[in-house]
């Protein structure tokens, strides 16, 4: 299992996971982060937690298999949850006026991301 930070200008512990199962990557956030998350089938997951009293990491897995087969529709779909969650967390809701902030950080991360695994 690696990881990437992915540079976000709200949160700093924002990470990728990659190069594992879905069972591997839940079975490291039960171990590291005192959760009980359920292992199910999913082509990509969004998790976050409480690191210090406060203070939030989020993780977003994608199944890597299902990217470099250009179905790309799936990173896209998580990014979405992944940034609805880091936004909700930082008070600014969704609405006419913030959806921009919305979009180019979700741009971001795509970018980031498939730049990364050179997609």
């Amino acid at each position: 299992m690696r990881f990437i930070t992915l540079d976000n200008p709200y949160i700093k512990s924002t990470f990728l996971a990659y190069g594992c199962t879905h069972r591997e990557f839940i079975a490291y956030i039960n171990q590291h982060h005192d959760a009980k998350e359920e292992y199910e089938f999913a082509v990509g997951t969004v998790f976050q937690s409480e690191v210090v009293k406060g203070v939030k990491a989020f993780y977003i897995w994608i199944d890597q298999s299902k990217i470099k087969k250009k179905q790309r529709v799936f990173l896209v779909h998580e990014l979405m949850h992944l940034v609805h969650a880091l936004m909700d967390y930082v008070g600014m809701e969704l609405n006419d006026e913030t959806d921009e902030a919305y979009a180019y950080l979700q741009d971001s991360f795509y970018e980031q991301i498939t730049n990364h695994l050179k997609l």
